[in-house]
């Protein structure tokens, strides 16, 4: 998985003149679009030449080479922005990006297969983890520290899962 591109940010439109678009913020880490940071658009790997927050996650970015609208309008909407995974800022433990939990497998705390992780839903609360379980059906899992257990090294999350009554 390792120099896997991670996603950052998506092409929201163009705007002005000069070859600038709009982006949409994926990252918590705003500074993965300061001036002097690479990042790729479309298998191509572009310099930032400035950069400028228009929102809470909105971004004008001005990249190298891309210097006219004609040519921004050439990048199609909704193109992701990313960054080598080898470029990710470590995290503090305990903490995990979320890609690192998609296909992870999910256990009981009695080493009872529940299913593995399908996606991540955000919610106002905590997050929810759908897992998609053997028997094609989806369980929803929430993401209570208290009651999850995370080990990456072993791609195994372990859960209490409450009996149907």
């Amino acid at each position: 998985m390792k120099n896997s591109l991670i996603s950052i940010g998506i092409v929201a439109g163009v705007f002005g003149l000069k070859g600038e678009l709009k982006i949409d913020s994926l990252t918590d880490y705003p500074e993965r679009f300061n001036k002097g940071e690479f990042v790729t658009l479309g298998g191509e790997r572009y310099l930032v030449e400035s950069s400028r927050p228009t929102g809470t996650d909105r971004f004008i970015l001005k990249l190298e080479n891309i210097n006219s609208r004609a040519q921004a309008a050439k990048i199609v909407k909704d193109t992701l922005i990313e960054i080598p995974q080898d470029d990710l800022r470590p995290l503090p433990k305990g903490s995990y990006y979320r890609f690192e939990l998609i296909d992870i497998d999910v256990l009981s705390y009695d080493d009872v297969k529940i299913g593995t992780v399908t996606e991540i839903v955000e919610t106002g609360a905590n997050d929810v983890f759908v897992v998609a379980k053997h028997d094609g059906t989806e369980l929803l899992i929430p993401n209570i520290p208290a009651d999850i257990e995370i080990d990456l090294s072993t791609r195994i999350m372990r859960t209490q899962i409450l009996k149907e009554i």
